[in-house]
């Protein structure tokens, strides 16, 4: 599946709360993970932004098709 800071088992670790749509109705096919990197734009030591890709891949033929899914958000304490 290649290297993934996060995946299907993180969605409810420790105890948390997922609302989203669960594993069993993406009808065993389909796989989500998820990257996340901090960014500390001017080094100031804070994290200005955090960086996320979401992937979905799936199986095709004798290989794999994904989709990645990119954003950005913003640390409205970072400067």
């Amino acid at each position: 599946a290649g290297l993934a800071d996060h995946g299907e088992a993180d969605l409810a670790a420790m105890g948390a709360l997922w609302t989203g749509m669960p594993s069993s109705e993406l009808g065993g096919e389909y796989e989500r993970y998820w990257n996340v990197k901090y960014v500390d734009t001017n080094g100031n030591g804070v994290n200005d932004l955090a960086q996320i890709a979401v992937i979905v891949r799936w199986p095709h033929g004798a290989g794999w098709r994904r989709i990645v899914l990119m954003t950005a958000k913003l640390n409205p304490g970072g400067s």
